[in-house]
């Protein structure tokens, strides 16, 4: 522990040892590194030693304790002074108040009670000093907000420094990731991150911010602004959040979501509101863009659990097991209502997402369909609920246009030689190795080709791979040679050949329509 280091002036040598032995006494943190007769012996000690205290008597020749306290105070040292008197005079005290000392003690009054008492307050006041010098009002109000202990008297200096901290205002602002439910990866460039809270901060003094606080991702904005009304209150956040997200949003690419706590917090309420505003503000992201909510805490009534939930995965599965398109749109409305009505955070949404994107994938294996990522499909870009299900939609129809006229295959021997391709037709595959791998002979696997699949082998695999260099095309930015070698060619010149008798273009021309007049 730190100690404070104490100095005492007095004419009287018997004041001094009497003090000495107090102070000793008590056996706190507490140093003595200095004792004057004078004032002029005491201004150079003070000098030379710059104590955090200094017991000073009022009467002393050359110097008196008055004048020396003044040359302390115009010289502004840090040192605290302690006038001590043996007269209880009330002009002395008017003076050392207008000089700043912190106390005003008499001699006979002194005790071991009194002077523990002095010394403990003295010690705290030292020590705070000490650490919130150390630290800025941004960085106390950060590890607040974060849940650190913060001593009740840093608390206290704060809030008799920036006056507008004994109560406030917070709102909340994140910067909203994709939703991420599919597992096919991207090769297109991702945007630069963007320093939401250098934004914030180029507008704290246009938006009358005290401080903007970085919370698990998303930014907690601090600022003052009493209201007369609660509708005043209301209609303020309102704008205030509007403005945020207005010159927020041409820096940041995707969405933002704002929640402001409706009512003036103070400090020692500052963490646990902000977990409650950070919950909301989760479940908040995932419901629409750019989405604002007012939080209003007055109310301790629990929330009603949503009804049951539907079984959005069984809904999905039904969907595609019916097979008409008809039916699409208001099965993946019921599939939104309930998602909507869940009030899923973003972590519990995403895994319900990833149940019916790998329902979707299922589906397509059974029906002998490439995956998902292989297709035409855009990649899945959603920010909200309503975007992921009308990417669903989409999947939904087209896997479903894709299995008209399809051909139902029975044999489980085919089934397992399809399987084995679709994981290994990037490779060089042949008919032969297939076989041997399942334990079958070639000739057996060629007549299952033909007579179930209408196609041989080698056309199945060319299909395969052309399917996967239709997406890489069109949703990546791999140069055509990459993509040769990951769909399983050995030249790009072959690969380009190949895919021309099969699409009619080129895999350049592919590529700069789009995928646009495509056969498959």
């Amino acid at each position: 522990m730190k100690e404070l280091r104490l100095v005492i002036v007095d004419d009287e040598e018997l004041a001094i040892q009497n003090l000495e032995e107090q102070i000793e006494a008590i056996n706190g943190p507490y140093r003595i590194v200095g004792t004057a007769r004078n004032g002029v012996q005491a201004w150079e000690l003070l000098q030379k030693v710059k104590p955090d205290v200094a017991f000073i008597d009022i009467k002393m020749p050359v110097l008196t304790g008055l004048e020396l306290a003044k040359k302390i105070k115009d010289e502004h040292m840090k040192t605290e002074v302690v006038l001590v008197s043996a007269y209880q005079e009330f002009e002395y005290a008017k003076q050392g108040i207008e000089l700043g000392i912190c106390q005003y003690i008499l001699k006979h009054e002194v005790g071991s009670a009194s002077l523990s008492k002095l010394l403990e307050q003295l010690w705290n006041k030292w020590n705070t000093e000490q650490i919130t010098t150390t630290f800025s009002v941004q960085s106390i109000l950060g590890a607040i907000v974060n849940g650190a202990y913060v001593q009740s008297q840093i608390k206290e200096h704060f809030i008799k420094a920036k006056e507008e901290l004994k109560t406030f205002s917070i709102l909340m602002v994140q910067r909203n990731a994709p939703i991420h439910f599919a597992n096919s990866g991207s090769f297109l460039e991702q945007p630069s991150p963007v320093n939401v809270e250098e934004i914030l901060i180029r507008k704290k003094e246009e938006l009358h911010l005290i401080a903007v606080l970085p919370y698990h991702g998303a930014h907690v904005l601090l600022f003052h602004k009493p209201f007369e009304s609660y509708l005043l209150r209301m209609g303020f956040l309102q704008q205030y959040a509007d403005e945020i997200i207005a010159f927020l949003k041409p820096s940041v690419q995707g969405s933002l979501s704002v929640v402001a706590v409706m009512r003036e917090i103070t400090l020692d309420e500052l963490s646990p509101i902000v977990q409650a505003a950070y919950r909301e503000l989760d479940k908040l992201s995932v419901l629409k863009r750019d989405s604002f909510q007012i939080l209003n805490l007055k109310e301790d009534n629990p929330q009603k659990q949503a009804g049951s939930r539907m079984p959005v995965k069984e809904i999905l599965i039904h969907c595609l097991e019916e097979r008409k398109l008809e039916q699409v749109s208001s099965r993946l409305n019921r599939i939104q209502e309930s998602l909507t009505a869940g009030k899923y955070s973003r972590s519990g949404l995403e895994r319900v997402l990833k149940e019916l994107y790998e329902a979707l994938q299922g589906f397509r294996k059974r029906q002998n369909l490439p995956p998902v990522e292989y297709t035409v499909l855009k990649k899945p870009d959603a920010y909200c609920i309503s975007e992921a299900v009308d990417w669903f939609r989409e999947a939904v129809e087209f896997t479903i246009s894709e299995t008209e006229g399809l051909i139902h295959v029975t044999s489980k021997k085919l089934k397992e030689a399809l399987a084995y391709i679709q994981d290994h037709f990037t490779e060089s595959i042949t008919q032969q190795q297939v076989a041997e791998a399942l334990g079958f002979s070639s000739v057996y696997l060629g007549l299952l080709f033909r007579k179930e699949m209408q196609l041989s082998f080698l056309e199945y695999v060319t299909k395969c791979r052309i399917d996967k260099a239709k997406y890489y095309l069109v949703h990546t930015n791999k140069k055509i040679y990459e993509i040769s070698d990951h769909v399983g060619y050995m030249t790009s010149q072959y690969f380009s050949k190949i895919f021309k008798q099969q699409t009619g273009m080129t895999p350049a021309e592919y590529r700069e329509r789009g995928g646009k007049s495509d056969e498959y």
